[in-house]
């Protein structure tokens, strides 16, 4: 009776332990970049308009920005991983230089994935803009000039700084990286938010979230051609593939206790048959 108790709680001690290996950091603590937000709490979102993921976090982010606390300073940045990417960064760019960004922006995603609306033609962008009131001629001498170009290299080089691999990610004051697909859901995503925020501020609040350690990102060149496809939601990190091989390792092992626990009981009953 003794020896079956044992393996059944082997059993369920390995059980247990895969099922804690299978459960994936929510978010990456990262090598600490500068922020320009001084003494308030600076969180990034790095977006692109063609990404669907970002499209459908979008009402998640704009329900959570109507009761951001006043000590957190919220910046976009549109996301450069390939030179498909450059076009809609300059228009947010663009829109940002011209003071129209809460004009453009939410229609500007609402035309590519809800109406189908292909913008990447200037003629039709043009058209598009003045349908929301919008100067094209002002937009388009914004969107081709000098200090846009700049902004696109800045953003280029600043995903490379936090290693940023798809979109949409969630940066929390230089520190912090997370993702709807690290964090588990959009939903979880503002709760994992929220608690990273809370962490910065040094609070005593529940901030006990699975958290692996990024390596420090190496810089790499802009890209010269376009990339195929698009990259989104963020790649699986080491330490992810890791705790999934861990995962498998134990359930390995439930197996083999499970075969060692039958052979057992098996040989038990047959040491228990009364002898002729």
């Amino acid at each position: 009776m003794k020896s079956r108790l044992f393996v059944f709680q082997l059993f369920f001690l390995f059980v247990s332990g895969a099922a804690l290996a299978d459960v994936p950091a929510q978010y990456d603590k990262i090598h600490p970049q500068p922020t320009s937000s001084g003494d308030k709490i600076e969180v990034i979102e790095f977006f692109w308009y063609g990404c669907p993921h970002c499209y459908s976090l979008e009402p998640y982010l704009e329900k959570w920005l109507q009761d951001k606390p006043d000590d957190v300073v919220f910046r976009r940045i549109p996301a450069v991983l390939g030179s498909n990417w450059i076009h809609y960064a300059k228009v947010y760019y663009a829109a940002a230089k011209l003071g129209v960004v809460d004009k453009l922006h939410t229609p500007l995603f609402n035309a590519i994935h809800k109406d189908r609306i292909p913008l990447d033609d200037a003629t039709k962008l043009g058209d598009f803009l003045e349908s929301l009131g919008i100067d094209k001629d002002r937009f388009f001498a914004a969107y081709q000039s000098e200090e846009i170009s700049n902004d696109i290299k800045n953003s280029y080089i600043m995903g490379q700084d936090y290693g940023l691999t798809g979109v949409p990610t969630i940066i929390v004051n230089g520190k912090y990286r997370t993702s709807a697909s690290q964090a588990g859901s959009n939903e979880q995503l503002i709760q994992v938010l929220n608690k990273l925020i809370q962490l910065e501020r040094g609070g005593k609040g529940d901030t006990s979230l699975p958290q692996e350690q990024a390596p420090k990102p190496e810089a790499a060149p802009l890209p010269a051609q376009a990339t195929t496809g698009m990259i989104a939601p963020a790649e699986t990190t080491d330490s992810q593939k890791k705790l999934r091989s861990i995962s498998m390792i134990a359930a390995g092992l439930v197996a083999i206790i499970i075969a060692l626990a039958f052979l057992l009981l098996k040989g038990k009953g047959k040491d228990s048959k009364p002898a002729e």
